[in-house]
């Protein structure tokens, strides 16, 4: 897909995996993003952790994974 932009942006907006909660509620049905991660830096990584507590999957990612509507599963990211 071609987009005017610059390319760095692009990158950028895939790098922030906070933004979903907000930008993408609608989207992809998923209300439970919005705690906040836990962030640490080990030399010249930085470790992204974000732990959800058990709740019901949004119907994108339940037909993505083939569960039924609604299944409850706890994710981590």
């Amino acid at each position: 897909m071609e987009v005017d932009a610059n390319w760095v942006l692009i990158r950028e907006n895939v790098l922030d995996l906070t933004h979903i909660a907000f930008l993408h509620a609608d989207t992809f049905k998923q209300g439970d993003w919005d705690n906040v991660p836990e962030v640490t830096v080990e030399g010249e990584t930085v470790i992204y952790r974000q732990d959800v507590a058990p709740s019901p999957l949004g119907p994108l990612f339940c037909a993505g994974f083939g569960f039924p509507d609604g299944k409850v599963v706890k994710r981590e990211q």
